[in-house]
């Protein structure tokens, strides 16, 4: 196309231009799946970013074509290296371990066909063979290429097993290859059972957590030449191998991380020599029908159903199987190469050095990204598939003390928030039957509670964000962590309240769930203190409680800073356990409706990168979308068009979230498909519940929203044989807005409804119209907040305070010591205040009868207090000099908590006797059974041991 003089014209390419017979589209979604959707992206714009992974549902493995080898993680890139005449490369096909192109790839193996194995030349671009799209067939169980010299390529999957299929010329053969030099490459071709072995260390960056995969390859052919080190640079990895014998070349590429041997096992089971690569085709093909037949959908468009099937696939791609069968089929005896810590393993030529525990583990997974639409849709489609998958993270806490924040294989510390929190309350609240509740609610707890010294697991700044109620601007991204820290705790008062409720009366943590459900709901609505109302938006603090802009200085436009990824556009609606608190705070529903109009209409034009210094691809992605600030494009913006919930104008959410699946999920034909990356399965999981109509905007509230459905009619199959369909009356592009709502024929009202509800099987009939209705649009018909309409949210604060602890706070008793475990370097001196200064740095050792008390500014009633202890339980009774007990009884500590009008008469309120703080550098809170005013409280240590206390904090009811 020529330019004109002064004029600026489109510009482009087409890609395989050809006149056939169109086909008429498959019935069946599982074949309209295409693993190529969202490949057409790169490091600075994505449209979804992800890799064509042939695999079964939530597979140990991944088979996937490589177009980059050089390239460790945008491997597959759909049009990018294509040559003048348009066709793209092929380098090799591969075993794959991803989670994201991001930097998580790891343990990858190259096979790749060539026409001539005499060749000599075996390089990477020596070897590549061009294709044109059109010749590829790419769907979840089975790949196909066709390549010049007569070549087809093809790969399928078990759970350990790759296979590939390779109909070869007689001069052809394959080569073998690894991403990198860090690995081994045996031959046996004399064996019978496989001929080929060897181990990969491969993996993006400095990635520890990386284990080292062992391999065992069997032919169906006899191998009849092998050139060793067929590419110099690495010899030790690659071979170039030719066979004899007629028809296609299959090989069967079995993998393993705890030793050599338990690859071939898993080869023996999953595929022997009498499975054919066929059987496996339609195996995996029937794995993934079973998944796609959780949601059957009618009436939808092809590029609709092409889109909610390739959707169906992400989700359950992620996230992956870690164990391996060590049994037999019929009875499996499950194991696992624990990563969960990671260290300096010393593994072996063909056994891991990881320590192997029993039971399943699945990994590749970050929580900030999925917890919001992923973890709600396994709740709800598949709960028991889901209990198993959660478990398979809670045995990374039962392993090492923590689940990852994001898991990769092992902890990576990517993103903010220790996001497992809510979507392990997510699943309680949903009715999950989770396999191990109550580690599953330790692990969240621990994340709350303790400090951290290991930067890729638990909370940031807890040695003083449990104080003060934020993470302060001395902590990168401070504002998001403090926010997404608020919804963790609702989940883990929520948590606390069905952990309450599920336990035997007897259950002696009955006490300590009632305290944290009560104690956890108020940290959670210390979101409000972020807000400053100076600029309508939420902002970072000091560590001296201080915002960080004046409004002067303040552009909500500006990217980065206190903000993950995003603006403060982009956070002013990230509290969706509390809408209508949030409402309050920009002066009530019509306030809230108002900035979220701003929201949508304000432009995002890329230019203000902030503390990134340069244009991310979030930012243009955004940009594009041309829907004001509505950064689908990333998680942070994925409820937003849901918070008009909230407004009484619900309306706007149906004509913003119809319009986005209309136009945002285009482009599957060219390697496109999403607005931004496809983060295990979370965009494509917003996909598919945005198109059927229900959305789980307030995770661990135990409610889905009701909004317009893209498509006339779906149906959610339980795999318990009960169905909930939804009927979308009188649907067409143009009639977006819901006039009415009814569920098995009775009138509904309500914005929202429960999850309890949609399992027990029920018909969800909903009107639409090409105009705005009065559906949902009452106070009461809201969704589920915290705070009651027409009420600011509003946290109980402390009732001490660091600036008067050094008048009010008295140590009574003398030969105390004082902990110091920031070592500022002057000498200490023993200081109740210390207690009461917001921080876990410093505290003092309290023996038995050791009293601080605490003068309050006048008469207060005490309903909860915390006490922060720097060493567990375990630790203060293995410290005894004596040992844990004497005589056969245990020792014991504890403390009372008294209250006093005059200081010198005091009132014991509560006691505690040897309470459970199984970790070191732990805040727990303490209900008080009947609190009464007075103006001193008072902390008296009882029992036997000293403590070394670090904070004390008194809460009223």
């Amino acid at each position: 196309m020529r330019k004109n003089p002064g004029t600026t014209l489109p510009h482009g390419w087409f890609s395989d231009i050809a006149i056939a017979t169109k086909p008429k589209p498959s019935e069946n979604l599982v074949e309209l799946i295409d693993i190529r959707r969202g490949t057409n992206s790169s490091l600075s714009y994505s449209r979804g970013n992800c890799a064509p992974a042939v695999t079964v549902p939530h597979g140990f493995n991944f088979g996937i074509p490589i177009t980059d080898a050089d390239d460790i993680s945008w491997t597959y890139k759909y049009h990018v290296n294509n040559h003048s005449d348009n066709t793209t490369p092929l380098q090799a096909l591969a075993i794959s371990h991803t989670a994201t192109n991001w930097g998580s790839e790891r343990n990858v193996l190259h096979i790749m066909p060539t026409a001539d194995v005499e060749k000599g030349a075996f390089g990477r671009k020596e070897r590549e063979l061009s294709f044109r799209h059109r010749g590829e067939e790419a769907r979840p169980y089975h790949y196909c290429v066709s390549l010049p010299h007569h070549i087809d390529a093809e790969m399928t999957s078990t759970d350990h097993v790759v296979a590939m299929r390779f109909t070869l010329p007689e001069t052809g053969g394959l080569i073998l290859d690894q991403y990198d030099s860090h690995g081994s490459l045996v031959f046996n071709t004399d064996n019978p059972t496989f001929q080929i072995s060897g181990y990969n260390d491969s993996k993006f960056g400095d990635n520890p957590s990386a284990p080292r995969m062992f391999f065992a390859i069997s032919c169906n052919h006899p191998i009849t030449s092998v050139h060793e080190g067929a590419i110099p640079e690495r010899s030790n990895v690659s071979a170039a191998i030719s066979f004899k014998g007629i028809g296609p070349v299959v090989i069967r590429i079995a993998t393993s991380f705890i030793s050599l041997e338990q690859a071939v096992h898993s080869l023996e089971l999953e595929m022997p020599p009498e499975v054919t690569f066929d059987d496996v085709v339609m195996r995996s093909k029937h794995l993934w029908e079973e998944k796609l037949g959780l949601v059957n959908i009618s009436g939808a468009s092809l590029e609709r159903r092409v889109s909610f099937a390739s959707g169906m696939y992400r989700m359950f791609m992620y996230p992956n199987n870690a164990a391996e069968n060590a049994g037999t089929v019929e009875w499996p005896h499950w194991v696992y190469a624990d990563v969960s810590d990671p260290r300096d393993w010393r593994h072996g030529n063909d056994r891991t050095g990881c320590e192997v525990r029993q039971g399943r583990s699945y990994v590749n997974n970050g929580f900030w990204d999925t917890y919001r639409t992923i973890w709600p849709a396994y709740c709800l489609f598949e709960p028991d598939a889901a209990a198993q998958l959660l478990d398979g993270f809670v045995d990374h806490y039962r392993a090492s003390g923590w689940i990852d924040r994001w898991c990769a294989p092992g902890p990576t510390g990517g993103m903010v928030g220790s996001s497992a929190d809510i979507v392990i309350a997510n699943a309680m609240i949903s009715g999950v039957d989770l396999i191990d509740a109550e580690s599953a609610y330790d692990a969240a707890l621990r994340d709350a509670t303790t400090i951290s010294h290991r930067s890729q697991v638990g909370r940031f700044d807890n040695d003083h964000a449990v104080f003060r109620g934020y993470v302060s601007t001395a902590t990168e991204e401070g504002l998001s962590w403090s926010l997404e820290d608020c919804l963790n705790d609702f989940g883990i008062a929520q948590a606390s309240r069905w952990m309450l409720d599920h336990i035997d009366e007897h259950d002696p943590r009955r006490g300590e769930y009632a305290a944290n459900s009560v104690y956890f709901r108020n940290r959670a609505m210390t979101y409000a203190q972020m807000f400053n109302s100076d600029v309508d938006f939420f902002m970072g603090r000091t560590e001296s409680g201080d915002f960080r802009s004046s409004p002067q200085n303040f552009d909500p436009r500006v990217w980065g800073g206190d903000y993950t990824e995003t603006n403060a556009w982009g956070m002013a609606f990230s509290v969706p356990f509390d809408g209508e608190g949030l409402a309050a705070l920009y002066g009530g529903r019509d306030g809230l409706e108002k900035k979220l109009d701003a929201y949508f209409s304000t432009p995002e034009t890329a230019h203000f990168v902030g503390t990134y210094n340069r244009v991310i691809h979030e930012m243009l992605e955004a940009r594009d979308i041309r829907m004001g600030m509505f950064g689908l494009s990333n998680q942070p913006a994925h409820h937003i068009a849901y918070m008009y919930a909230f407004t009484g104008a619900p309306y706007k959410t149906q004509a913003i979230v119809r319009d986005s699946l209309r136009r945002l999920f285009l482009g599957s034909s060219i390697g496109q498909g999403y607005p931004g990356d496809e983060d295990n399965g979370e965009m494509s999981a917003w996909y598919v519940f945005s198109s059927i109509g229900l959305y789980p905007l307030t995770p661990a509230s135990g409610e889905m929203l009701i909004t317009s459905p893209s498509m006339p009619q779906s149906t959610i199959a339980f795999p318990n044989g009960v169905k909930t369909t939804i009927l979308a009356h009188d649907w067409t592009e143009d009639n977006v807005y819901i006039q009415d709502v009814r569920v098995n024929g009775k009138t509904w009202d309500s914005l929202s409804i429960p999850i309890t509800l949609i399992r027990k099987g029920i018909t969800i009939e909903i009107d639409l119209g090409p105009e705005p209705g009065d559906w949902g649009t009452t106070k009461n018909s809201a969704a589920y907040s915290l705070t009651e309409h027409g009420k600011m949210p509003v946290a109980v604060k402390d009732m001490t305070s660091p600036a008067d602890a050094m008048d009010r706070a008295l140590l009574s008793s003398e030969g105390s010591v004082w902990s110091d475990s920031s070592s500022l370097g002057h000498a200490p001196q023993p200081n109740a205040a210390l207690l009461f200064d917001d921080s876990f740095d410093a505290g003092l050792k309290l023996c038995p009868s050791d009293c601080v008390s605490y003068e309050f500014d006048n008469r207060r009633s005490i309903a909860l207090y915390t006490v922060s202890l720097g060493e567990s339980s375990v630790s203060l009774q293995k410290a005894q000099p004596d040992g844990p007990s004497e005589g056969g009884v245990r020792t014991s500590f504890g403390w009372a908590i008294e209250v006093s009008d005059d200081g010198s008469s005091w009132t014991t309120i509560d006691e505690q006797h040897s309470p459970a703080y199984p970790w070191d550098e732990q805040t727990r809170a303490f209900l008080i059974s009947e609190p009464k005013a007075a103006r001193f409280a008072r902390f008296r240590v009882v029992g036997e041991h000293e403590l070394d206390v670090r904070q004390l904090e008194y809460f009223e009811g």
